[in-house]
């Protein structure tokens, strides 16, 4: 699969963080400073965006992180998960619209069945991911489907 950019010049990445866990801040800091060695734009959740801000972190150009919003939806290429199963279902609900990007994830949860990298290798794997993605070479993502299910009366 080759990842078409919404625009050419920038890849626009979605970052999730696991709630309420103080070791992902530090390592979501850590892809975030790995990602802006590239063209990159990231969007965080307003609570994590806030979060983010306050800590003190050098190498980061905390002016280049961007509150997601719904209607930013539409923008993202890729998105990355630090954090473990719970935090990969929690970003898919905000693309109920539309398939979602592909998703890159690092486990930081308990068990991770759906998480592909742990986190200490984040550096080689996202040095490798966006290469291919600016090179417009294909990447090796597993397919999968997602079930909507509806609740009525009885």
């Amino acid at each position: 699969m080759i990842v078409e950019l919404n625009d050419p010049k920038v890849i626009q990445i979605f970052l999730v963080k696991k709630i309420n866990c103080t070791t992902c801040v530090s390592a979501s800091l850590d892809v975030i400073k790995k990602c802006q060695q590239y063209p990159v734009k990231i969007y965080v959740e307003p609570v994590c965006l806030e979060e983010f801000k306050s800590i003190d972190y050098e190498g980061i150009n905390k002016d280049e992180l961007y509150p997601f919003q719904p209607e930013d939806e539409k923008k993202i290429d890729l998105i990355i998960v630090v954090g473990g199963d719970g935090s990969i279902l929690w970003c898919l609900k905000f693309f109920q619209n539309r398939i979602a990007p592909p998703i890159v994830t690092f486990s930081k949860g308990t068990l991770g069945y759906l998480c592909n990298f742990s986190i200490k290798n984040y550096e080689k794997i996202i040095e490798g991911l966006i290469n291919k993605i600016i090179k417009k070479k294909p990447l090796n993502f597993e397919k999968r489907a997602r079930l909507q299910a509806k609740v009525t009366d009885l």
